[in-house]
């Protein structure tokens, strides 16, 4: 039994780095349109950059199950990215600063037919898996001297679909805070302490769906400190 489970275990192994090879030498370039307009300046004290664009992509490559169950690569179809993304910043008050980065974009499958176990899907016009269309990130900094530095962060990660047919579900997305706190010992050595996700809140790294197991989630990491030291020599 063990002889015969290795060797048809092996054979499979064999089967699907053959087919991962097949479809990976069989890789076109892909061909990509960009455009983008922006404008960035000084307004009543707040600085900004407002950036809007489109990324057409055609024969990108997009992940498939092959008849052995092995994930490969393919040239597939055509994706469209396109979004506005708006940074602002401002010094509030003496020595305490805001920041603040903020993205809005769709990610879509503009053409992709695949075929695989004899089934066809056809996920054209549906939006692409694991993309949030929101995302941003949002800093608060004291700067109390140049030997010392605090800042608060907010982290916030929008709902996105877990499966390309956008028939599995959705992951709601999450909100994190981070503190940041550094202070220089002397001109050259620096002690840094970090405590990352300081409400505890429990989230998604990243999120899929698969029709054997349903929804996947890989989870992210708990209130985790760090404390570290930067040297100058």
């Amino acid at each position: 039994r063990g002889t015969g489970g290795t060797a048809l275990t092996d054979s499979v192994a064999r089967a699907r780095a053959q087919s991962q090879f097949d479809a990976s030498s069989n890789l076109k370039p892909i061909v990509a349109d960009q455009y983008e307009l922006g404008t960035r300046g000084n307004a009543y004290g707040w600085n900004y950059e407002l950036v809007g664009y489109q990324l057409t992509k055609r024969n990108d490559l997009l992940g498939r199950r092959d008849e052995t169950g092995a994930t490969v690569q393919t040239n597939n179809g055509t994706t469209r990215h396109r979004g506005i993304e708006l940074a602002l910043g401002k010094e509030l008050v003496s020595n305490l600063r805001f920041d603040t980065a903020l993205s809005y974009a769709k990610h879509q499958y503009l053409d992709w037919v695949t075929t695989s176990s004899n089934r066809t899907e056809n996920y054209s016009g549906k939006e692409i898996e694991a993309s949030p269309r929101w995302l941003s990130n949002t800093r608060l900094t004291y700067i109390e001297s140049k030997k010392r530095q605090s800042q608060f962060e907010w982290v916030r990660v929008g709902d996105y679909y877990l499966d390309p047919s956008n028939m599995g579900g959705k992951y709601s997305g999450h909100n994190l805070f981070n503190l940041r706190h550094s202070e220089s010992i002397d001109q050259n050595l620096s002690v840094i302490i970090r405590v990352m996700n300081i409400f505890d809140k429990r989230y998604a790294d990243s999120a899929s769906w698969s029709s054997s197991n349903g929804a996947v989630y890989s989870p992210g990491l708990p209130r985790t400190f760090y404390l570290g030291l930067s040297g100058r020599f």
